[in-house]
This record gives structure tokens, sequence and C-alpha cells, in this order.
């Protein structure tokens, strides 16, 4: 980007502890300032269906996502511009009124498949994509669905065995490779910033992350959980 604005993506598989490591980032920066964009809001509208066409529709598929509407605001914010982000009712599958989103000098975008977009990539300064097993996720998204989504366990269950799964295999992991920082969230939220914070970034990104006090370990990990040297790519 040419602006003021540097936008960091992080991605990963459903409830590896991607909202929660930009929450922390902004917390962190407190008044310097963080703007979130999450891929959530940008599911496609489907009030034009009926109840059960919603149920069966497939949301860990790349066309569940307004990715040209995302990569427009991505756009915008990296220039400096307010954008109006949609809203998203998951229990209707319906968007409802959005929000107004200014521009900080730190933004982040995050979500499950925010890397299998070309068109978001090219907005992307560089990019974490973060990892947690399978078991451990299956946990956290039942908890995250029942509370936030008005979901049974039994749908919860039933959906991350019949898609979720599915379209990490086919989607999620392979989107890994474009990811500046692959890492493992096995040691907990502080550990997780203290490694994203302590990479290696280009000298503006280390600015404005900051680094976290806690100390970090040496060893990242591969997409598919298995612990290996250090994961990371070129920045761009």
């Amino acid at each position: 980007m040419t602006s003021s604005v540097t936008i960091l993506g992080i991605a990963g598989p459903s409830a590896a502890g991607k909202s929660t490591l930009a929450s922390m980032i902004a917390k962190q920066r407190g008044r310097a300032g963080t703007t979130i964009i999450s891929l959530d809001w940008y599911y496609r509208d489907l009030a034009h269906l009926t109840e059960e066409q919603r149920r069966c529709y497939i949301f860990d598929h790349p066309d569940a996502i307004d990715a040209e509407l995302l990569s427009r605001h991505l756009e915008q914010l990296g220039a400096g511009e307010e954008v109006v982000a949609p809203g998203y009712d998951f229990s209707s599958h319906a968007r409802v009124a959005g929000v107004r989103v200014e521009p900080q000098p730190l933004v982040v975008a995050e979500g499950f498949l925010l890397l299998c977009f070309e068109s978001v990539r090219r907005c992307l300064d560089a990019s974490v994509f973060v990892n947690l097993s399978r078991e451990a996720r299956l946990g956290r998204r039942m908890h995250r669905d029942i509370a936030e989504r008005g979901r049974s366990r039994e749908s919860v269950a039933r959906q991350f065995e019949a898609e979720v799964i599915p379209g990490e295999d086919r989607f999620v992991l392979p989107s890994a490779r474009y990811a500046d920082l692959i890492v493992r969230n096995d040691g907990g939220p502080a550990d997780l910033l203290a490694r994203v914070c302590g990479h290696d970034w280009s000298p503006g990104l280390s600015s404005l992350l900051g680094e976290s006090a806690i100390p970090t370990t040496a060893v990242e990990n591969t997409p598919d959980g298995e612990s290996s040297e250090v994961v990371v790519n070129c920045l761009l």
C-alpha cells in the first residue's frame, strides 16, 4: 500500500484463534489505533432463500463470501477512506444494518478464507496463518456457535464434520502457502501474540505491532499441525 495505513491479514481454520489474535493486537496498541475487519461480515445475503435452502447452504466455500466487496473496502481503507461494512445475522443468514469503519494506522483483516482470494491478498501488506488441532477447534466452535449464533450442539457437530472439515482440506489449509508467517496456537493467546509480534516483519509493521513482553518459543508449526523449524515465507 502507498498510504500511511498498513493492512495485516490473519487467516486459518475455524476457531483457531484468529479473532482473539486480532483483538489482542488492538488491545496492545491501545490508543495508537487499530481497525479490525472480519470476514464474517461479508457472507452473502441469503434473505431471498427459504429457511430450508438456508439450512442447506454451504458456508465453508469461497463462493459464500462477497470477496469483491471485501476487497473494495480493504482498498478504500488502505487509501485512508472510511467504509460502511455490512452486518450479518448468523441466526437468519441475512445482512443487517452495517457500521461505519474508519481507517487507522493498522488495519487487521481476519477470516478463515481470507487468503483464498487473490483480490484480497493484493490488499494485504503482510499475513499470518494461525492453526490449532481439530479437536480443540471443535470444542471452541461448539462454545461460540451455541452462545453467539443460536445453534444446537448437534447441528454444530454435524456441520463441522460434513462441511467445515472438507472446506478446510480443500480451501483453507492450502491457502497457508500465501501467508508470510504460519504459527500454531498451542501455547494460548499470550504466547500466540508474542510469536506474531516478535516475528521479523518489515520495520514499519514491526513498529506498529510493537514487541510483546512475553517470551516466545523457537518452534513454529506447519498447517497440518506437525512441529517444524520456523515456517516463514518471504514478504512480498
